[in-house]
């Protein structure tokens, strides 16, 4: 088996027949589907009475996280690489036919492609002629699981998703197995479709000012965690912080925003955008 595709899924059955038919859309045809339901029904007859040898369907005790539902998904898999796909997204049909062969000739242990937003895009692409393209912000802005191909290997040396976190799961992992030295690269073609919707999504933070707030809190954790990897770069650095800051700020949260702020050197406070969200804060505070 090459590929294992990892999909977790919460009490969301109308997204979840979308994002299972586009991995029965794959052209390449060697893959292994694990279905993880973390939620707190079971699976409708519509999903049980799928006959096709090649998925398997897991059971969490229910709600324990995407990150507790993936690894049981990596546990129950066999392929030499895994392949993860949210629920309320699709692969489109050339993912595995395209990705496979770009990690195996480039000698990748991490591999990423591009993303489409909705039918029409647009498409978030990691331009590989930039001088950025081979550096350590690659993997902070794209630090999602959507799109993310791993070696089998690396996941079984270096371990699966940090359950303590709350979000920024993804990223945690990919900074683990950077500064474990895996190799990493980005495939410039847009192989996943991630859809807007009015529910929350397995792993999003957007308009939802108690998860920005989780989500700042995990961040500063990975700072603390990963700052000599970090470091290497210091333009990496300086907007890793202002996207804290920028979580701290969206989920109203002035305690972390000004902790953040205070630790940055006074030519990166100059920043215009950071200095109008200060403004902002500075009106919160209590009076």
């Amino acid at each position: 088996m090459t590929t294992s595709i990892i999909l977790p899924t919460c009490d969301r059955e109308s997204l979840l027949k979308r994002a299972l038919q586009s991995v029965f859309a794959q052209s390449a045809a060697d893959w292994e589907l694990i279905v993880v339901n973390d939620g707190t029904r079971e699976l409708s007859e519509e999903f049980r009475h799928i006959n096709d040898s090649r998925v398997r369907w897991l059971r969490t005790s229910g709600r324990l996280g995407v990150s507790a539902a993936r690894n049981a998904g990596i546990a129950a898999s066999s392929g030499e690489w895994l392949a993860f796909l949210d629920d309320d997204d699709e692969l489109l049909p050339d993912f595995l036919a395209r990705m496979l062969p770009f990690a195996r000739e480039h000698g990748l242990d991490l591999a990423w492609c591009g993303t489409r937003l909705g039918e029409r895009g647009p498409d978030r692409l990691w331009d590989v002629s930039s001088e950025k393209s081979d550096s350590l912000r690659f993997i902070v802005q794209i630090a999602a699981s959507c799109g993310l191909m791993i070696r089998r290997a690396v996941v079984d040396a270096h371990g699966g998703f940090d359950t303590g976190l709350r979000t920024s799961e993804d990223r945690e992992l990919l900074f683990r197995l950077v500064a474990a030295g895996c190799r990493y690269a980005a495939l410039p073609e847009a192989l996943v479709r991630v859809h807007d919707h009015e529910g929350p999504r397995l792993s999003n933070v957007r308009h939802d000012p108690a998860r920005a707030i989780a989500s700042g809190r995990d961040d500063e954790l990975l700072l603390q965690r990963y700052a000599p990897l970090l470091s290497r770069d210091p333009v990496l650095l300086r907007d890793y912080y202002y996207a804290l800051a920028g979580k701290f700020f969206h989920g109203r949260n002035p305690d972390g925003f000004w902790r953040v702020y205070r630790s940055l050197p006074l030519r990166w406070r100059l920043n215009r955008k950071l200095l109008l969200r200060a403004l902002r804060m500075w009106m919160l505070r209590p009076r």
